[in-house]
């Protein structure tokens, strides 16, 4: 990705999952920032932010090195804040919150999920909030969309059949240009076909998941 889009690429989150729990989240920063160098590519590292208070002090040094900034996604656990800005200060590292409304609670999305394969995926396409916003890597393949990157697990664990094609993702290591990317990413994939895009319509109250196949599909 260094080679093919260099500064062209504004921002790589490092996300999870958890990222604080990678016992190699340290060297995943510093190898990411030393392919990316420009300080126009913004680095974030996306967290709960319940481990922030027990990371060591390698760990803001290497942020610091590396212009990392630390987003925190708000949920309704008990966290303390004074603590996490007090460190962040110290070590002079960005630090943000996101997703906070307050006095709403907090709902996780169902992705409602067509099991048939029988939307529009043009139409799905072009609701799909994730879709250029939400693209992920994977073992070298560049998915759309998280979803599609990782259905795999979730076949797995659901026994489900959801199927992945050659067309849902592009091989970063079979491409000469970023314009293929681009011209991948304009485009619907066939994996799209599974979205009903009604993530808004069915969302789910947030707690403890109950590893329920209804958690994820209607």
């Amino acid at each position: 990705m260094s080679l093919l889009a260099g500064s062209k690429v504004d921002t790589i989150r490092l996300l999870g999952g958890e990222p604080l729990l990678h016992e190699r989240l340290d060297d995943i920063i510093k190898i990411t920032r030393n392919y990316f160098p420009n300080p126009s590519t913004r680095l974030q590292i996306l967290t709960n932010g319940t481990l922030l208070t027990r990371q060591d002090d390698i760990f803001w040094q290497t942020c610091k090195a590396n212009d990392v900034e630390i987003m925190i996604t708000h949920y309704p656990v008990k966290l303390d804040n004074a603590a996490i800005d007090s460190l962040s200060k110290k070590w002079v590292v960005k630090l943000s919150y996101i997703d906070y409304e307050p006095g709403k609670n907090k709902t996780m999305f169902n992705l409602a999920l067509d099991k048939s394969g029988k939307q529009d995926i043009l139409q799905s396409y072009r609701k799909c909030p994730f879709s250029n916003t939400c693209t992920a890597l994977e073992h070298g393949k560049l998915y759309m969309c998280a979803i599609a990157a990782h259905i795999n697990i979730f076949n797995e664990y659901f026994n489900q059949n959801f199927s992945i094609s050659d067309a849902d993702y592009i091989d970063i290591y079979k491409i000469q240009t970023v314009d293929e990317i681009f011209r991948f990413l304009n485009n619907p994939v066939p994996f799209c076909r599974y979205c009903t895009h009604k993530y808004e319509e069915n969302r789910v109250e947030w707690g403890v998941s109950a590893k329920d196949i209804s958690e994820w599909m209607k």
